[in-house]
């Protein structure tokens, strides 16, 4: 992002706040799939992750009018963000982690059950990497190599 791209969000942040509300829609459209990455960093579930994305934005619209700097917008909506994927992590281990079971048992017989085992296997040394990760190393890690962004 560009230096004056806060200028661009408080505008669009104050225009929402006057009843704009395709100005929020900008903000979506800016950041979706920056926060979306963000979740996916830190829950490892790409479908969950949009899931947390989308209550994220939806809180931030709800309490856009708390925001008392509205040039610090992205840093506000990352914030809420951490809240979400924390409130969620907290419910996931109030309710037991899901059986990696019960994943198996969605899978169709379209695959061949090798390649199946062999993703998973892959998609898991990959998760407990990440895992093993401080979480703004996580985020960083993939922010760098799924949206190829600086270090």
């Amino acid at each position: 992002m560009g230096g004056s791209d806060w200028k661009v969000d408080a505008v669009a942040v104050r225009r929402c706040l006057d009843g704009d509300r395709d100005a929020f829609a900008q903000l979506v459209e800016r950041y979706q799939h920056e926060i979306a990455l963000y979740c996916h960093s830190q829950v490892l579930d790409a479908l969950l992750a949009e899931e947390l994305a989308q209550d994220t934005f939806l809180r931030a619209f709800e309490r856009l009018r708390q925001l008392n700097s509205p040039e610090r917008f992205r840093a506000w909506l990352y914030r809420i963000a951490a809240t979400v994927v924390s409130t969620h992590g907290r419910r996931q281990q109030q309710q037991g982690s899901v059986d990696t079971a019960a994943r198996q048992d969605l899978i169709t017989g379209h695959v061949e059950q090798t390649d199946v085992d062999r993703h998973n296997d892959m998609r898991e040394i990959a998760e407990d990497a990440l895992r093993q990760l401080s979480e703004p190393m996580r985020a960083a890690v993939v922010l760098r190599i799924c949206e190829n962004m600086p270090y």
